[in-house]
């Protein structure tokens, strides 16, 4: 900055002074982007994308409005990806997102660096997880018939849970992983 300034004062008269300054202003203009920037969710437009769009854009933060949000996306990807984002920060206190396709999953960060998500409150609807007790369980450990608690889907639902559903045995008094128990691919 210092060496503009001599070399303002040393142009060619006002008018090599009016265009350094106004190179000058353009410059700090063009360089600097706002620190935060205030993103108030819309539903026609996809939110990551939206961020994503402000952290291309040179901005360093950005603050979710409070707020309760349900957040879907068109394709496979999950409805809040980012890939490839750096040195960011998303600040969602106060905010609800409510993930309306468990399948899909709700945030996904691919190839991030130095990036953080702040304040959020993430719910699914409905929940990518059913829960129940088991009945019965096969002398040879390699099935158990399970009872699915009230309120929770059925694991038949190929809506929410694949052909093949992932399926743990928790221990109700430690509510850990139970000991000893094989964890199997429901068929």
């Amino acid at each position: 900055m210092t060496s503009l300034r001599s070399l303002q004062v040393r142009g060619a008269g006002w008018r090599g002074m009016v265009f350094v300054a106004a190179l000058l202003c353009a410059r700090s203009a063009c360089a600097m982007a706002p620190d935060v920037v205030l993103i108030q969710p819309r539903a026609e437009e996809p939110l990551a994308g939206t961020i994503t769009a402000q952290w291309l854009a040179g901005v360093k933060a950005v603050k979710v409005a409070p707020g309760t949000y349900r957040v879907a996306a068109p394709g496979e990807d999950a409805p809040m990806t980012f890939r490839d984002v750096s040195n960011f920060e998303i600040d969602a206190g106060g905010v609800t997102f409510i993930f309306t396709e468990p399948r899909k999953g709700g945030f996904v960060f691919e190839r991030c660096r130095n990036l953080t998500l702040r304040g959020a409150t993430i719910r699914f609807e409905p929940l990518p997880f059913t829960q129940g007790r088991i009945a019965e369980i096969a002398s040879d450990g390699t099935w158990y018939e399970l009872v699915i608690d009230r309120g929770y889907l059925e694991l038949d639902n190929p809506d929410y849970f694949s052909e093949r559903p992932v399926s743990y045995v928790i221990d109700p008094q430690t509510r850990r992983w139970k000991a000893g128990m094989v964890d199997l691919r429901t068929c």
